[in-house]
């Protein structure tokens, strides 16, 4: 449910290699698969990509609950 959190939430990841610039992948995962597929002459670790996925959501962590060593939920 957190992952599909995003797709609602994000403002979107945008491809650095695309000339249009319209397109916005609503999670990183999704932009990698397209990277993958449409630019195999580039490498994984090309520093534009990079700065792309770097970008965090606003509101990352709204919602998240976790829990701490003594059992109680920390929002």
């Amino acid at each position: 449910m957190i992952r599909h959190g995003l797709v609602h939430d994000s403002l979107g990841y945008v491809c650095p290699f695309c000339p249009d610039q319209e397109r916005k992948y609503p999670r990183p995962d999704a932009l990698q698969r397209h990277f993958r597929i449409h630019h195999v002459d580039k490498d994984n670790d090309d520093p534009q990509l990079r700065e792309v996925l770097s970008q965090r959501p606003e509101g990352d962590s709204r919602g998240r609950r976790r829990r701490v060593p003594n059992g109680s939920l920390v929002f």
